[in-house]
This record gives structure tokens, C-alpha cells and sequence, in this order.
């Protein structure tokens, strides 16, 4: 953008801010020389007032007294340097405020001048001369804008990076489901598939006992540091049919839960999400065209768990996560509901 050539016509700024300034800098550079000069002034005065010694204790007050000679040489020397900068800062402001006097006296001569000749012209001319007064005025703004719209126009903010995490329609899982657990910072694979197909297998073993009893608990496993508790329980349930009500007996699961050989399973984060770690192999065995991954995830590894989700969605796979709160162990029912993919 072109800038406006600015005029030299226009009236100089006063001085008289900054020169005030100057002063009270001067002022206390001159306060502070004055403490030190009298600190100084005491050293040297406490130097040669100290009191003789007896001969017993000679040579360490010798030394003493040396080193406080040497400080207070060091101290004159320094009040010297100190009083040296102080006449050159008097001397650097009386030439300011010579240097102030003289640019106020050619300030105040250029306004009676300006005054002076407007007085001369005529009644036309010096509204023509009234308006030029403002025109200058008027330019010094406007190179004021343009020197802002530059700055503007140069300006480069800081580049902000959005990350965005997609979040698809969820859909509920009915195909191949691998699980994992996110506790304390760790990642460890759960069978729940397996310990699953235990717990069928084991039920119809064990049906035959509740007979004497309304339920039953039972054990599996373990599978990979996990076992499987469960719970059946027998139900009777009233059918109607053409001779009457019928009674029926049904043996029946009431719920499970997984149950960790330790709570320390598995791989830590940043260990789990390399090459050859056991969750990286794992994740290579599956296809991520027909495998969900369900992430039961703690409190204490939230964060864990938005990382890898990301991640496994870049791979490809659906996710689902499962939210637990803490101390509260993996389990299912047939009242619960089936993990639902984004």
C-alpha cells in the first residue's frame, strides 16, 4: 500500500514529556550515587577507627585489618568511578536542558511567526490558510493510519492446530470383538471371547446341581491372567397351555465378571505401541475391515485412551469404548447391552 508523503509543514511535537522523563532518571541516579557515597564514607571512617591489638592476637588483626584497608581502597575507588558519573550525568543534563530551551524558544518563535504572518493576509486568505493548517493536520493523521494498516497487513499471527477426532454414527457390534483394559497406564489384552466360551461349556457341566440349590457360583480360567466368575441361578417360569398352567424350570446366568491374576497386567503405553510389542501383534493378527476393538478403559487412563483411539481409527478399525469407574471389575449379563463402534 502507498503511504502519503509526509510534510514537513506540520507543527513539531513538544519535548517536554520526554525531557521530564530525563529529570527524574537523572534524579535518581543521582539519589543513588548519594547512598553510596555514604556507605563509602563509613567504611573508610570504621577503617581507621579500629583499635590497636595486643601482641597475642597480632597477626590475625594484622590480617583483618589489611583486608578491610583493601576494601575500603576498593569502596574509594568505586565512590571516584561513582563521582566521575555523576558530573558527566549533571553536565549531559544541563546540555539537555539547553538543548530543551533552545528548541522551546524556536518552537514559540515559529508559532508568532505563523501567527504574525496569518495577521498580514487577508480575510480570505487566512481562512485559506486556516484550512492548509487542518489539511496538515488531517495528513499527519492519515500517515498515522496507514502506518497502523501496514503493521496490520504485515502482522503474522500464530498458526493454532485444530486436531480433529472423527465420531462417526455409532453402530452396534454383532461381528468379531477383540477386547483390552487400560489401567494404571497399561494395556493388557483381555479373552473375554475365550473365557466366554469356558463359561458355556462349564454351565452345561454344572447345570445338573442346581437341582438341590436356586443358584450357583463357579470359577474358569485362568485365560492370560484372567479368570471368569459367574453366576447361575434357576428360575421357574408359568407357561399356559391347553391342559393349563404349566410350570417350567430354567437354569440361567445371572451375570459374570473377569477377575485379574494381578492389576498390573500387560505392557505399559508407550511400550504397547511398538513394533513388537504383544498389542501391536495382536492388532496385525485382526483384520480391521470386520474386528471392533473394545477399550475398557479406568479413570486414570482416559487419557491413554483417546490416544489410542485415534490411533486405531488411522489403522482403520472400529472402536468402542467401555468406561469403567474405578475398582470395578470387567463383567456382563444378558440384561446388558452389546458395545456400539464408531
Amino acid at each position: 500500500m502507498r503511504r502519503p508523503v509526509r510534510s514537513r509543514d506540520s507543527a513539531e511535537p513538544s519535548l517536554d514529556s520526554f525531557l521530564d522523563v530525563v529529570t527524574n532518571l537523572v534524579g535518581i541516579l543521582i539519589i543513588l550515587i548519594m547512598v553510596v557515597s555514604i556507605t563509602a564514607h563509613e567504611a573508610v571512617t570504621d577503617a581507621k577507627a579500629s583499635p590497636a591489638t595486643t601482641p597475642a592476637v597480632a597477626a590475625p588483626i594484622a590480617q583483618q585489618d589489611s583486608g578491610s584497608l583493601e576494601e575500603a581502597l576498593a569502596l574509594q575507588a568505586e565512590l571516584a568511578q561513582i563521582t566521575h558519573q555523576r558530573t558527566a550525568v549533571r553536565e549531559e543534563l544541563q546540555q539537555k536542558f539547553h538543548d530543551r530551551n533552545q528548541m522551546q524558544f524556536v518552537l514559540t518563535a515559529s508559532n508568532t511567526a505563523i501567527e504574525k504572518k496569518r495577521e498580514e493576509l487577508g480575510a480570505v486568505q487566512q481562512q485559506d490558510f486556516d484550512r492548509n493548517r487542518e489539511l496538515l493536520d488531517e495528513k499527519a493523521k492519515l500517515n498515522e493510519v496507514y502506518t497502523t494498516l501496514e503493521s496490520i497487513e504485515n502482522f503474522q499471527p500464530e498458526s493454532v492446530i485444530l486436531k480433529h477426532y472423527p465420531t462417526p454414527m455409532a453402530k452396534t457390534v454383532f461381528g468379531r470383538e477383540e477386547h483390552f483394559r487400560l489401567l494404571n497406564g497399561r494395556i493388557a489384552f483381555v479373552p473375554l471371547n475365550t473365557l466366554v466360551d469356558e463359561l458355556k461349556e462349564d454351565a452345561q457341566r454344572s447345570a445338573s446341581q442346581l437341582r438341590e440349590t436356586s443358584s450357583l457360583t463357579r470359577t474358569v480360567g485362568p485365560i492370560n491372567g484372567f479368570y471368569c466368575r459367574y453366576v447361575l441361578r434357576r428360575s421357574a417360569y408359568s407357561v399356559d397351555t391347553k391342559l393349563g398352567a404349566a410350570r417350567r424350570d430354567v437354569v440361567e446366568l445371572d451375570h459374570f465378571v473377569l477377575v485379574p491374576v494381578t492389576e498390573n497386567m500387560g505392557e505399559a503405553f508407550e511400550d504397547a505401541l511398538r513394533p513388537n510389542s504383544d498389542f501391536m501383534q495382536r492388532l496385525a493378527g485382526c483384520d480391521a475391515q470386520r474386528t471392533t476393538i473394545t477399550l475398557w478403559a479406568y479413570p486414570d487412563s482416559f487419557e491413554e485412551f483417546r490416544q489410542l483411539k485415534l490411533m486405531l481409527v488411522e489403522r482403520g478399525f472400529a472402536t468402542a469404548g467401555r468406561p469403567l469407574p474405578a475398582d470395578h471389575p470387567i463383567g456382563g449379563s444378558p440384561q446388558g447391552s452389546r458395545s456400539s463402534a464408531e
